[in-house]
């Protein structure tokens, strides 16, 4: 076994850019370079976490094999103009074995308004 970037870093976020006024509706994707071994995609190794907070955000996580993408759907909006971190860890690994490295945290803030909700 060993380690490698199994998740294509630019693909964490689907369309939208890792850093402010994130929708606080947006579905998070994970896309990987290599088929993934699902027993090790769990909510312990992909998850979100408020700043400041040990608790993890309650959410659906799926995992498309056929486009090797890993879905993180949190259960309820997040928080307005709250800061967040999605998290991989390097405990996720491939079909054969291998881990990522290194473990990811990107920090994001979520948007002070509620206007994606009524454009829904």
């Amino acid at each position: 076994m060993g380690s490698a970037d199994l998740f294509k870093r630019s693909n964490i976020w689907w369309g939208i850019p890792i850093s402010f006024d994130v929708p606080i509706t947006t579905v998070f994707e994970a896309h990987f370079t290599k088929p993934m071994n699902t027993n090790t995609l769990t909510s312990d190794t992909l998850f979100l976490t408020q700043k400041g907070q040990d608790q993890k955000i309650e959410a659906t996580l799926h995992y498309d094999s056929q486009r090797l993408k890993a879905t993180l759907i949190p259960k309820t909006p997040l928080s307005q103009n709250t800061d967040y971190t999605l998290h991989l860890t390097n405990e996720i690994t491939s079909e054969k074995g291998v881990s990522s490295k290194p473990q990811t945290a990107l920090a994001f803030s979520t948007s002070p308004t509620d206007a994606e909700l009524k454009d829904a």
